[in-house]
C-alpha cells in the first residue's frame, strides 16, 4: 500500500521535485519497479515536451484507468503533466504543490488524457 501522506508534504522544484519525480518515487514504492529519471538535462518547455513524446511509446496505453497506472495529461501549448492513478485518485505534483485528488479534478483543463503502464 502506498503511503500517500508522505508525498503530500513535498514542494515543487522543476529540477529536483517535479511531477515525473513524484510519479517515479510513488511507482517504485507501489510496484517495486523504477521508471528511471525522465527529466531532460536542459529543463525547458520544448525539452520536456520532446522527452514525453519520445517516452510514450515505451509504455502500454490502456483504454481506461486501472490501479495503478500512469496518467499523462496534455493541453495544446502546455508542458505535459503526469500523475499516478491509485485508489480512484491521482497523486500529482504541480507548481502549487502535491495533491491526491479525484481523476476529474486532476484532468480538468487537459484536452488529452491517457493511461499507461
Amino acid at each position: 500500500m502506498l503511503e500517500v501522506d508522505r508525498y503530500l508534504t513535498r514542494r515543487f522544484d522543476l529540477a529536483r521535485s517535479n511531477c515525473w519525480h513524484m510519479l517515479r518515487d510513488a511507482w517504485l514504492e507501489l510496484t517495486g519497479r523504477d521508471l528511471g529519471d525522465r527529466t531532460p538535462e536542459r529543463i525547458t518547455s520544448a525539452a520536456l515536451i520532446g522527452r514525453f513524446d519520445s517516452d510514450v511509446p515505451s509504455f502500454q496505453r490502456l483504454q481506461r484507468p486501472v490501479d495503478p497506472c500512469i496518467v499523462l495529461m496534455r493541453a495544446p501549448g502546455a508542458v505535459p503533466h503526469v500523475g499516478l492513478y491509485h485508489r480512484r485518485r491521482v497523486l500529482q505534483m504541480k507548481s502549487t504543490g502535491a495533491s491526491f485528488v479525484p481523476l476529474e479534478v486532476a484532468t480538468a483543463g487537459f484536452s488529452d488524457v491517457g493511461f499507461y503502464r
